[in-house]
């Protein structure tokens, strides 16, 4: 009995072995069929992603090349276009439509489409507002003219754009296909005979192309196409036939097989093939894992190199910069050591961006920056700052005669000239320098006072060279507390205009007056405009200053001509810049309205550089004053070139003969010969003249021997306050005037 159990244990157990092992030798071969055949799918799945994938780039690369030959014809956009849609449409039928947006200075954009050039209005098209979407997306994300992009204004619709940019005509260019029939059509190409497709968005199916679902639920593959910003999910299965086509009998012969060693030698066969297909997934694995992480390392190299590198010129750029100076500097100062901070700045070189265009120009900008990085020390560092300004670093520089030496290597090295598409461009730079010991080995520090030296180096001209002082400082921080006051001042009305009366030599009488700003910055401290003046320009207070000194000058004209004096001639003083004000004009014509003054009544006077770039640049400007019936005077020291150019274009009403040239006659003989030049042209214009800075008697019947009847000066009567100049005309003591009662 024992013997019997013994042997039916024995039994029980082979049994037992045999059984477990059937079991999982079928168990293994269904679930190895199954992922074989999920694998196949997946790979079914990729396929049709990449047919998506490749379909689409095809139609982008279509589109830019149609794109860049568009922006390259004369042809106007939409000539060039028509009868593009019919040879798209022809090699890519799912694209229905092209269309042309053209944007340009529009605030609303037209649409075309192209076929008819017919504007599409929001009322006679119902695609209307999805290619309006479409295109505000693709302002939105188009980076550069050319540059395609796929847009997704719903589930059924995409469009293709891409930006078309001309010097007078530029818009959008849209390619519109239906996303169902871009499916199908990829799906007759790319999918296998037996395989079932869907695609989703969140909650629908907005593509099917399936009939049998009975194996959906078991042997579906999954998978995420994106489509622009859009994303679907994919799903992939097989047709019942399909499956029983792929499935084998391989799991129910296990069954049968039955033999212990059998089950035994297939479940260790199936255990090593098993190990050995996780072991090449696990290598895979770290093979692509190994990729990405080089990936992730290349792409952080490249965002590193463009955080702190010019785009255009591949320097290193200001942050570069100032990593740099935190590491050096400190090294520099434990040792006692000495370093140079040379910062230049390219002489006039918006000039010739405007005369040779942008593109010149950044060629040139990356030839000097070749020069600099080839002239750079070792040790030393190059970096471009902004525009045409760049920064040398140069170590081991301790003397004034060092740096000036080096200075003058630098704008040697800058000076040969550059052979660029057939030109002979020709440089110069003004360089600051400043020593990293003066700015307490401080980066910022020391770049800030590299720039004031900088300043210093462009007031002297051209290839001009200036080492930072304490001087620049002191004044830097005169020019902030300046500044500061002059804030004040406006809000509390401290900045005045004075008169100064412009004598007729035969009468001796008042018949003009000049308009001349001062501050006051205490009762007993009155400013001249040349102590702020150009602190003024320099910032945003030009504007509000003029606006207030012309109201000013209205509100004093208007009560001169209350009391009787309508005669008078009101002179005002601009400056480039305040020519420049797009307002300009519209605060002269309220002043006009205001005062009631007749606008022959009303001069303004310009130096005779201002005057010739307003009519070489600013023509509108110049126009716009002339328009109003205002009197343009211009203060000269001379006939040059550019001034009779000018006088051809734009004839002015007189001349103001500046107080540098009257201040020398008639002792000065030069000065005097200028001055008949002067008066000769004026009389031969018939134009008027003023002459500026009489200081004595002799001066006066110079004048009246030439025919020149109007001045002005401190002789005949210093600039007057509102209330001053009231009284004096009120009173019979106009004959050139130097009283105390009138001094400013």
């Amino acid at each position: 009995m024992l013997s019997i159990w013994r042997r039916l244990r024995g039994y029980l157990i082979v049994l037992l072995i045999g059984g477990l092992l059937t079991y999982v030798s079928h168990d293994f071969f269904a679930n190895s069929e199954r992922e074989v055949i999920l694998a196949k799918q997946s790979e079914q799945l990729r396929e049709i992603e990449y047919t998506v994938s490749r379909e689409l780039l095809q139609t982008i690369y279509i589109s830019e090349w149609l794109a860049q030959e568009v922006t390259r014809s004369p042809t106007p956009i939409l000539q060039r276009l028509r009868g593009t849609d019919v040879l798209i449409r022809r090699y890519f039928p799912s694209i229905d439509s092209v269309f042309f947006v053209e944007t340009g200075a529009r605030q609303d954009p037209r649409l075309y489409q192209v076929t008819d050039d017919v504007i599409i209005s929001s009322s006679n098209d119902p695609v209307h507002d999805a290619i309006f979407k479409a295109v505000t997306q693709t302002r939105m994300a188009l980076a550069a003219p050319s540059d395609a992009r796929i847009i997704a204004s719903d589930f059924e619709q995409l469009f293709i754009a891409v930006r078309i940019e001309r010097t007078l005509e530029s818009g959008i260019l849209l390619l519109r296909f239906n996303l169902r029939d871009f499916m199908r059509d990829v799906m007759n190409i790319v999918l296998e005979e037996g395989y079932q497709f869907q695609l989703w968005n969140q909650t629908e199916v907005i593509f099917n192309f399936s009939g049998d679902l009975s194996t959906r639920n078991d042997w579906t593959v999954y998978s995420r196409l994106r489509i622009d910003d859009t994303s679907f999910r994919s799903e992939l299965w097989p047709t019942r036939a399909r499956l029983n086509a792929s499935l084998s009998s391989t799991p129910q012969l296990t069954v049968a097989i039955g033999s212990a060693l059998t089950l035994l030698g297939m479940f260790i066969f199936a255990l090593a093939r098993l190990l050995q297909r996780r072991g090449q997934i696990l290598r895979d694995a770290l093979a692509k894992a190994n990729e990405k992480l080089q990936r992730q390392h290349n792409l952080d190299q490249q965002v590193r190199f463009l955080r702190e590198h010019d785009e255009l010129t591949e320097l290193p750029n200001r942050q570069a910069l100032m990593n740099y100076l935190r590491g050096e500097i400190s090294s520099i100062e434990q040792r006692k050591g000495q370093l140079l901070a040379a910062h230049m700045n390219l002489d006039a070189f918006r000039k010739l961006n405007e005369a040779l265009g942008h593109s010149m120009g950044d060629e040139v900008l990356r030839r000097i920056a070749h020069r600099l990085r080839k002239f750079c020390p070792p040790r030393g560092f190059v970096a471009r700052l902004s525009g045409d300004e760049f920064v040398l670093i140069l170590p081991d520089i301790y003397t004034d005669e060092h740096a000036l030496e080096a200075a003058h290597q630098i704008q040697a090295l800058i000076a040969p000239q550059f052979y660029i598409e057939k030109h002979e461009v020709y440089c110069s730079c003004a360089i600051g320098l400043a020593f990293a010991n003066d700015a307490d080995y401080q980066p910022t520090r020391l770049l800030q006072q590299a720039e004031m030296a900088l300043n210093e180096a462009r007031r002297q001209g051209y290839n001009g060279v200036s080492i930072y002082t304490r001087r620049q400082q002191d004044e830097l921080v005169q020019r902030r507390l300046l500044l500061s006051q002059l804030y004040h001042a406006i809000e509390h009305e401290q900045v005045e205009v004075h008169y100064q009366p412009v004598f007729d030599l035969k009468t001796q009488k008042i018949c003009r007056i000049e308009a001349l700003i001062r501050w006051r910055q205490h009762a007993s401290r009155l400013l001249q405009p040349d102590e702020f003046l150009p602190i003024i320009e320099d910032t945003g207070l030009i504007v509000p200053v003029t606006q207030r000194c012309i109201r000013q000058v209205a509100d004093d004209i208007s009560a001169l001509r209350q009391a009787g004096h309508q005669d008078l001639v009101v002179h005002l003083n601009f400056s480039a810049k305040q020519l420049g004000m797009t307002s300009l004009a519209t605060e002269l014509s309220e002043l006009l309205t205001r005062t009631q003054l007749p606008p022959q009544q009303l001069a303004i006077e310009l130096r005779d550089y201002v005057f010739v770039n307003g009519v070489q640049q600013q023509p509108q400007h110049i126009s716009a004053l002339l328009h109003l019936g205002i009197q343009i005077f211009i203060d000269t020291v001379g006939i040059h070139h550019e001034t009779t150019h000018a006088l051809r274009h734009v004839a002015p009403h007189g001349i103001k003969i500046n107080r540098s040239l009257i201040s020398q006659i008639p002792v000065d003989t030069v000065n005097s010969k200028i001055t008949n030049t002067i008066l000769e042209l004026a009389d031969q214009q018939d134009l008027q003249v003023i002459a500026v800075g009489v200081e004595n008697q002799q001066q006066i019947d110079y004048l009246l021997q030439r025919n020149c009847f109007l001045a002005q000066g401190h002789f005949l009567c210093r600039p007057l306050s509102h209330a001053q100049l009231f009284s004096l005309l009120a009173s019979d003591k106009q004959a050139f005037v130097v009283g105390e009662d009138y001094a400013e």
